[in-house]
């Protein structure tokens, strides 16, 4: 089947947009495998490769991968420096709800953060319905997007802002254009 495989891996690599991810996948005799997936719109290729660097980044969808990239924050996939990237709302929404359980300042920007992703994601949604158009897309968006930066900027630099919360508001504000690639880009 490695025929096969290699021509939907290579499939993969020509996709126009591709999700990708890893995981954890257990040892295979002393080495560490970890299974990586590409998800173009009509091919899935799996890599069980022994580590979770950039290495093993370039050889899921090739070092000069020139589509776009939605994924994690995981550092090892901007070593795909040709790539149009778009981070994960989902994974980003994530780390709002672990804010807003925070006491303090860092729960209440984090509730406010949630919230504001709520209205970017509800956006999204009409987008896609065809309710609303690129253009209403882009316009409404600005105001959320000023928020989130503003709410970040303030977990960046607030005292009382707990460490775990400070490194995702820096981590988010250093990949800021690839949180709104998809309000600008099919």
């Amino acid at each position: 089947v490695a025929e096969t495989a290699e021509a939907i891996h290579a499939e993969v690599k020509r996709a126009p947009v591709v999700n990708a991810d890893e995981t954890s996948f257990g040892r295979c005799g002393k080495a560490r495998m970890w299974l990586w997936v590409a998800a173009g719109a009509d091919a899935e290729a799996f890599r069980l490769l022994p580590g979770r660097g950039a290495e093993q980044a370039k050889d899921l969808l090739g070092e000069g991968y020139p589509g776009i990239l939605h994924r994690d924050r995981w550092r090892p996939y901007e070593k795909l420096a040709a790539a149009m990237h778009q981070l994960c709302h989902s994974h980003i929404r994530r780390d709002f709800q672990s804010m807003l359980e925070s006491r303090g300042e860092t729960g209440t920007q984090g509730c406010m953060l949630k919230l504001a992703s709520d209205r970017a994601v509800h956006l999204w949604h009409q987008f896609e319905k065809g309710e609303i158009d690129r253009e209403a897309l882009i316009r409404l968006m600005k105001p959320i997007q000023v928020e989130i930066r503003r709410r970040l900027e303030h977990l960046r630099d607030g005292p009382d802002t707990t460490r775990k919360a400070r490194g995702t508001a820096k981590d988010l504000l250093r990949q800021w254009n690839s949180l709104w690639t998809y309000v600008h880009r099919e």
